[in-house]
């Protein structure tokens, strides 16, 4: 009939993980290989996977078997990844009809099923709860503002569809001088949050919460708004960095996840929505009044639309050149955007006086000599790489500290789980791995930027008196009831959930604990938190410069992540294991920040 399908560009969630081995929608029990989760210790089954999802109950649809055959007749090839057992199936599913979808970013995060239901739980509470003063259009562009101090193109697009779902004013999305006055005042605190956390005081709080200089009433902060914007913030500036940590691709239906093939010309690429929009306004031509067309510019920036018969939209990027091409799509006509990105076809910078790294180079992954001492060392240059070691005995087998001990490593791959797809790496490890389709400074108050700033790690004084555990749990739970403890439930989880199979270690069981506390502790280190109780030794001894290294970057500056980093971050780990290592990082971000602001709120209270 002539009309147009639009064909998603990439084939798995993530520009680093092979879809093979994604966790698939098929069901593990017609899989004769075990599927391990990391989990807590003793945890055997979701608290979600209750009787009302057996096979037996009402949702028998959900978890019968495939059939042989498809509909036409032909032998039934399962989808790509490991198949899914009954735990993460349920999950899925649940997720799936609460929300309306199953994201790119939930099917990385399915490798930790029982953190994704603490997240869960928490994002119910923070952003489409009924709880909370803030309207559900205020959480979500004060995510869009969060989600832009990284260029996160994927957040944003996914929070401005929410944004207008629940109501949200069209011409906000032009940008933040279109927010109210209340939304650009808190432009400040937004940065400061994002680069420099350390150096919130009760002052910036008071300047939200009193009114002054002439201010309306309309713009004053209360203390609960307050607080719940901050969590929104943090929340969004640490899964930016998961985001781009693991190169989450775009949703297929959002800008830059699809395109529709067989039509001449950039603007067919553009998308659905601007073909059908096209074959409107070509046959019918309409005079609009200069506020029609700004609210068709609002329109086509929150949807992506490519309305290239206004001018071009406000924030958005001229669209002179065709749609973003996928490394890994196998669509022989997937559109490519700038010849000259040496085959990663993002439209983003390349340093194309690099050379390109060889296999054996791009295989290779550093693990260096232990210190007794702690020093940042993640200024190390990867100038050289050194073969890797690794020593099992360096990680504690009886540490009573330990939530679980490891199994040797499962050895299974996508292929052996499931069917398979073609799965090519970026020809350029250099590039960067964020496709940005749109201005999203225009969410951030160039006035109130404040620069990224590395907090001097020798500086005599760090912060420890205020602290998560004691003091910002319980305060966020004062204003926002049970999100403190919901919070505190996905940092436990995110800290405590292990399957990992140390590479060299000879299928014996390892304890990771020190290693995931290395991890944890130095993010906290990074900002400028510092715990009495822990040996900070140790994290020399467990985390090596290129681990730092990778691991600062991650946290200060994700929207430089490169898959020459993901290959490269200092031990030899599988995707699971690497977005393991993100999810710590980012999650002692997120306490960072909220640890900071919070004080600054108490104070600004006690006062």
């Amino acid at each position: 009939m002539g009309v147009p399908v639009p064909v998603p560009i990439y084939p798995s969630p993530s520009f680093f993980v092979n879809p093979n081995d994604i966790i698939s929608l098929e069901s593990a029990t017609s899989s004769n290989l075990p599927i391990p989760y990391p989990r807590p210790a003793g945890l055997s089954i979701s608290p979600w996977a209750d009787d009302s999802h057996s096979v037996n109950g009402e949702d028998y649809m959900f978890t019968n078997e495939p059939e042989e055959t498809n509909e036409d007749g032909d032998e039934y090839v399962p989808t790509p990844g490991r198949p899914a057992n009954e735990h993460v199936r349920i999950l899925l599913i649940k997720t799936y009809v609460e929300t309306g979808r199953l994201s790119n970013l939930l099917r990385v995060k399915a490798f930790f099923p029982t953190y994704v239901e603490k997240h869960h739980v928490s994002m119910n509470a923070l952003m489409r709860g009924q709880s909370g003063p803030l309207h559900r259009s205020w959480r979500n562009y004060i995510a869009i503002m969060a989600a832009s101090q990284h260029n996160c193109q994927y957040l944003v697009s996914l929070r401005k569809s929410y944004f207008l779902q629940h109501s949200g004013d069209p011409s906000w999305l032009k940008g933040l001088a279109y927010a109210p006055t209340k939304l650009q005042n808190l432009a400040t605190l937004a940065s400061m949050l994002a680069w420099q956390p350390w150096r919130i005081k009760p002052d910036h709080i008071a300047h939200l919460v009193k009114i002054g200089n002439g201010s309306a009433p309309e713009d004053r902060w209360t203390i609960s708004e307050l607080v719940q914007a901050i969590v929104i913030m943090a929340t969004y500036h640490s899964l930016s960095s998961f985001v781009l940590g693991c190169g989450i691709v775009p949703e297929m239906d959002t800008r830059g996840g699809y395109y529709v093939p067989g039509a001449p010309g950039t603007n067919d690429e553009a998308g659905i929505e601007h073909e059908l929009y096209h074959n409107m306004t070509s046959d019918h031509p309409v005079n609009r009044t200069k506020a029609e067309r700004e609210a068709l510019h609002a329109a086509s920036a929150a949807t992506g639309w490519d309305d290239d018969y206004l001018d071009t939209p406000p924030g958005e990027i001229p669209t002179g050149v065709s749609a973003p091409q996928s490394q890994y799509s196998s669509a022989a006509r997937s559109p490519k955007l700038f010849p000259g990105d040496y085959g990663i076809g993002l439209g983003v910078t390349v340093e194309k006086n690099q050379d390109f790294l060889s296999e054996d180079e791009e295989e290779s992954e550093t693990i260096w000599p232990q210190g007794d001492n702690f020093e940042d060392q993640s200024e190390y240059t990867d100038g050289e790489d050194d073969d890797e070691r690794f020593d099992p005995h360096a990680f504690s087998h009886s540490d009573p500290r330990s939530v679980s001990r490891l199994s040797g490593r499962s050895g299974l791959t996508g292929s052996s789980a499931s069917s398979t797809v073609s799965f090519a790496i970026p020809q350029n490890p250099y590039a960067r791995i964020n496709p940005v389709h749109e201005d999203l400074t225009r969410f951030l108050d160039p006035e109130a930027q404040v620069p990224h700033e590395e907090f001097d790690s020798k500086h005599s004084e760090y912060s420890g008196e205020y602290c998560w555990e004691d003091h910002g749990c319980e305060l966020v739970s004062k204003y926002l009831p049970g999100l403190g403890e919901a919070l505190d439930e996905q940092f436990s989880e995110a800290l405590n959930i292990t399957d990992w199979s140390i590479p060299n270690a000879n299928d014996i069981a390892v304890d990771t604990w020190p290693l995931r506390q290395a991890i944890w502790y130095y993010t906290l280190r990074l900002f400028g938190i510092k715990k009495e109780d822990y040996a900070y030794s140790d994290i020399n001894r467990y985390l090596n410069p290129r681990m730092q290294q990778y691991i600062k970057k991650v946290c200060c500056s994700p929207e430089e992540i490169r898959y020459r980093d993901w290959k490269n971050i200092g031990l030899s780990l599988r995707p699971e294991e690497k977005c393991h290592v993100n999810l710590l990082a980012v999650e002692a971000r997120k306490q960072v920040e909220l640890v900071y602001a919070l004080y600054a709120v108490d104070n600004y209270h006690r006062a």
